[in-house]
């Protein structure tokens, strides 16, 4: 089982860290929306390891932003995972992705303010 830390950047890229600080540099494509839409998001990652699986398999995330109800400072991912059979350009909604749905996930992050942050 591998237990995966995904990094989104400024600068688009994806960076997925597992293991023995093994990492691997994907892109992603971030759609922002107005309210009450989520933002979304899509990427590759290998960041799912099965039982039989000697290292993490590649995957093609899609998922949405939202908060988390019971603590607001907490900001989720919810979203299926596809195994990749062919990839396409949708024009200005970004890449598309014909594969086989294979499940869903839910990535947390907890936002902290820096003390600079505070006014």
């Amino acid at each position: 089982v591998c237990a995966a830390n995904i990094e989104f950047t400024l600068r688009g890229d994806a960076i997925t860290r597992y293991g023995n600080d093994e990492e691997n540099v994907t892109a992603y494509f971030f759609q922002s929306k107005s309210w009450p839409r989520s933002c979304s998001i899509e990427f590759e990652a290998e960041a799912f390891q099965g039982v039989e699986d000697t290292r993490p398999v590649r995957y093609y995330y899609k998922g949405y932003f939202r908060r988390k109800m019971a603590d607001k400072s907490v900001i989720k991912i919810v979203g299926k995972i596809y195994e990749v059979k062919k990839r396409f350009w949708k024009g200005k909604d970004g890449p598309g992705v014909a594969g086989v749905e294979v499940g869903s996930f839910v990535a947390r992050k907890r936002m902290q303010a820096n003390r600079d942050d505070i006014y």
